[in-house]
Order: C-alpha cells, then sequence, then structure tokens
C-alpha cells in the first residue's frame, strides 16, 4: 500500500480469515488463528510485529462486518489511538481491552512487541446474545475478568470438549453482557423466573436425541419456544446447570457407556458423543477422566 513521505508502508496478514487480513500494519504481523463457524468466532492469537520500535495498526469500518474485541495481558509502554473517531491515550499497566462494533475504523500506535487476544465476532451475533442492546466503543479499559473469559474461549477452541459450542456461545454471551452494561453483568438471576415442566421436558428430550450433533444455544431456546438470552438464564434456574454443564455431562455419561458396554471403535464413540475426530474427543475425554478412552475401557472391563 502506497505511503505519504514520513508515513509507514502498511503490510496485511495473509491468514485466511478476512476479519484480520483486511487490517494494514506498519510491519509483518507474527500470529496464530482459530475459527468456528458455528459460533461465528475467529480468534487470532497476535504476537506482535516484526519491527523495532513503536508500530501502527489500522483497520478501517467500512465495509466491516465485525465486531472487534481486543485484549493485551500487560505489556508496558505508550498505548493510543482511535476508535470510531474518538482519540485515546494510556500507558500499558495491567491488562487492557477495547471493543470496536461493526463498522467503527481502528486506528492504533503501541510497541511493536505488543501482543493481542483478537476476537472478531460475526455481525450482530453479540447483539443477539444480548437482546438486541446496544454495545458502545471500549477504549483500552482495564478488564482482568473479560481478558480471563476471551482465554476460556481461546483455549476451548484449541482444544474442543465435550461441548464446546455452548460453552463458547456461554461465555460470549456473558462477554456481551458486560460490553453493553459492565454492571449488568453483576446483577442477581430473577429467582422467580423459572422453565415451566413441558419446555424443560422438551428441551431434554431434544438433547438426549441429539448428543451426536452440534448442539447450539439456539437449538435449545428455539425447542423451549424462548430467546437464547432468557432460555440460558431460566434453564440454568431450573436445573441448577448451565445448558454447557448439563449437555457435557450427558455426553460424557453417554461415552462411559458405550466404552464399558460396548466393543464400539474408539472412531464411532466420538462421532456418538459429538467430536469431529477421535483425537478430539481423546484429549476431551482424558482432560475429563485422567485415564484415555482406551485406558477407561481396560479399567472397567476389569
Amino acid at each position: 500500500m502506497a505511503a505519504a513521505a514520513g508515513q509507514p508502508v502498511f503490510t496485511r496478514a495473509s491468514s485466511g480469515l478476512s476479519a484480520y487480513d483486511r487490517v494494514d500494519f506498519s510491519a509483518k504481523p507474527r500470529f496464530e488463528t482459530y475459527a468456528d463457524a458455528t459460533a461465528g468466532l475467529v480468534i487470532v492469537r497476535h504476537f506482535g510485529l516484526d519491527a523495532p520500535g513503536s508500530a501502527k495498526t489500522v483497520s478501517p469500518g467500512s465495509g466491516d462486518e465485525w465486531d472487534a474485541l481486543l485484549f493485551n495481558a500487560g505489556t508496558t509502554g505508550r498505548f493510543e489511538g482511535r476508535i470510531a473517531g474518538r482519540f485515546f491515550q494510556r500507558q500499558l499497566i495491567g491488562p487492557r481491552v477495547m471493543f470496536a462494533p461493526c463498522g467503527a475504523d481502528i486506528e492504533i500506535e503501541a510497541p511493536a512487541a505488543t501482543p493481542t487476544l483478537n476476537f472478531y465476532f460475526a455481525r450482530d451475533r453479540l447483539a443477539a446474545m444480548t437482546e438486541g442492546r446496544e454495545l458502545p466503543p471500549m477504549f483500552a479499559t482495564r478488564s482482568a475478568r473479560l481478558g480471563q473469559l476471551m482465554e476460556i474461549i481461546e483455549r476451548e477452541m484449541r482444544s474442543p470438549g465435550f461441548a464446546s459450542t455452548l460453552l463458547i456461545e456461554g461465555v460470549s454471551r456473558v462477554i456481551g453482557t458486560i460490553l453493553a452494561d459492565p454492571a449488568d453483568a453483576l446483577a442477581p438471576e430473577p429467582l422467580r423466573i423459572h422453565l415451566s415442566p413441558s419446555r424443560l421436558r422438551r428441551t431434554l428430550e431434544f438433547i438426549e436425541s441429539d448428543l451426536d450433533q452440534a448442539i447450539t444455544l439456539a437449538d435449545m431456546a428455539r425447542v423451549a419456544g424462548l430467546s437464547p438470552f432468557h432460555f440460558a438464564r431460566m434453564f440454568k434456574l431450573t436445573t441448577g446447570e448451565t445448558p454447557y454443564r448439563y449437555v457435557r455431562a450427558r455426553r460424557l455419561d453417554r461415552a462411559r457407556t458405550l466404552l464399558a458396554k460396548t466393543s464400539l471403535p474408539l472412531a464411532e464413540i466420538a462421532l456418538a458423543c459429538g467430536f469431529a475426530n477421535q483425537s478430539h474427543f481423546t484429549v476431551a475425554f482424558g482432560r475429563l477422566i485422567g485415564l484415555s478412552p482406551g485406558q477407561y475401557r481396560r479399567k472397567v472391563a476389569g
């Protein structure tokens, strides 16, 4: 990209993820990427730029189809720029989070070695999780909690568990709630609201019949006849478990049963428990049980 005298010459990444590849960097970026089409989320672990001193990042808002949430875990130095036309300047002391809604321009100047965890949510995904509430920009605000939530999602996308989609959706909903109104995220749940017996029965029957599928919060809410936002809260109040923990437990129970009572190959058991492949199933099972599926099968077989 051509530049005026005294201005940096920009380059772009070639990650294959449009949300990141449209960003202009004043030096070559170093990164890792993850994407989950079901969750409508692209994650980039940005390790910094190959340049000394400070560096510049520019992302035009026009035509953008993503909400951008960026987390810096505490690199020191001066951090300044504009989001949605508003200037900010910060010292990088402690965790900092920035948020740029769809269509907002971003311009940042920071130490070139500054690493960030970048989340790109598909247009309207966060808004749908928060009942269409407005999500204003966030200007390098201190928020260790948002950073922790982002790290949870990144770990799950790197190494999927027994209910990854629901975990990602559930944590994303908390992130959206905090972005819309940080105080609301700490408000107590409305204890008087629960799922009716008929809605709960339909939901649980749906879960049992689709344990081998990618169950989403929207699927469960549709069966219950509620919005995803209200369903998630009401399900937990009624069952004592989040949708994620309930589905994870049911899939784990199915895995244990199939390992103990059948001779099905591990690859088939993985598919029956909602995993894309045996490798992800093996890692997730071992993380929860402390034994590999093969070790567990030999142990229960006597």
